[in-house]
């Protein structure tokens, strides 16, 4: 796999962020840059996105400074957005012409971005930073056709090089491919397979090799979406059809457990949201009530969101988060929402 190139240094391309003047600006998702206290809010004036807008935060938006949002055209989706430290994150585009999927990096904290690939004829089927190392699930996508011939891509944070190393199993992976998460030198993939085999793939050299086992607690409709918080604590959440399911492990993936959450539709507007070691917070999208997940899957009903749904969620440590949450039935808002009570009460963001 070829080399993305190396984007400039953030001393060269840095500079003065400018104070946020919020107008009619409405938040549309947020960004956790990794462990830190470091959280993006990207908003909207308008649709089509090229009326975005793109600020950080380090306490919980009492104060912001704004960057530059990534360069989208009329003709693409709203950029995912995925921050490894402060300063070096990724944007992926999908467009709405059948294209490749498209992608922007950052080393200045969205100053600048500069296009990047991941290889010839390759998009993203699955993507996680973490402070050293992108992941990303790679395939061949020609348009309107499934995807194949899956691959796994790594690349430092600091120089973005991508290498990658084929993905097969003895079914084969299905067009729903793999789903990625890691933390230090482990690596995670969901993969679901062309005999509908649930697979868990676990590696503990970054990826350079991989221990194959099925996993029956992973089955789903599509290959479960993971994210790991140590690496012992690990998170599932599958889509069951109408319904999602989520699930933890607490041995890195070798025995897994449903949590004994309230029923949650998968178009439901809910937010899931992995913090640290064994907890992590769930804003549910019918009930309206957040949920708290500790120790050995403890799960609490702590608040109830000011919201008819839940649009974002990240907590930066237990106690201190941000949300958006949409407003009313008729003249539907947006709102950047946070609290300091670990879910328990919420206040608008002014």
């Amino acid at each position: 796999m070829g080399a993305a190139g190396v984007l400039p240094s953030a001393a060269a391309t840095a500079s003065v962020p400018k104070v946020v003047s919020h107008t009619s600006q409405v938040p549309i998702s947020l960004a956790h840059a990794g462990s830190t206290g470091t959280v993006y809010v990207l908003s909207s004036s308008c649709w089509p996105s090229s009326c975005l807008e793109l600020a950080r935060t380090t306490d919980l938006g009492a104060h912001e400074t704004t960057t530059t949002p990534p360069p989208v055209s009329r003709r693409d989706q709203l950029p995912r957005l995925f921050f490894a430290t402060p300063n070096d994150g990724f944007a992926i585009v999908d467009t709405l012409t059948g294209e490749l999927t498209v992608f922007y990096a950052t080393i200045d904290g969205g100053e600048t971005w500069s296009r990047s690939s991941v290889g010839r004829g390759q998009s993203i089927v699955s993507f996680t930073a973490m402070p050293q190392s992108y992941y990303a699930v790679i395939a061949t996508c020609p348009p309107r056709q499934p995807c194949r011939s899956y691959r796994l891509a790594r690349s430092p944070v600091t120089a973005v090089r991508w290498t990658s190393r084929g993905l097969s199993n003895q079914a084969g992976l299905s067009q729903s491919g793999a789903e990625v998460a890691a933390v230090g030198v482990h690596v995670w993939l969901s993969e679901w397979t062309a005999k509908d085999v649930p697979l868990l793939a676990t590696s503990t050299n970054r990826g350079a090799s991989f221990r194959l086992e099925v996993q029956p607690h992973l089955g789903a409709v599509t290959a479960c979406y993971l994210s790991a918080t140590s690496a012992a604590s690990l998170w599932a959440t599958c889509p069951t059809g109408t319904l999602v399911s989520f699930l933890h492990s607490t041995d890195g993936g070798a025995t897994w457990q449903f949590l004994p959450l309230p029923l949650t539709a998968g178009t439901g507007g809910y937010q899931f949201d992995p913090v640290a070691g064994d907890v992590a917070y769930l804003a549910h999208g019918f009930n309206h009530g957040v949920y708290r997940m500790s120790g050995v899957d403890t799960v609490a009903k702590v608040g109830q969101l000011p919201a008819t749904q839940a649009a974002g969620l990240v907590f930066t440590n237990a106690r201190d988060g941000l949300a958006i949450g949409g407003v009313g039935n008729s003249g539907f808002r947006l709102l950047l929402l946070r609290t300091t009570t670990g879910g328990a009460s919420w206040r608008a963001v002014p």
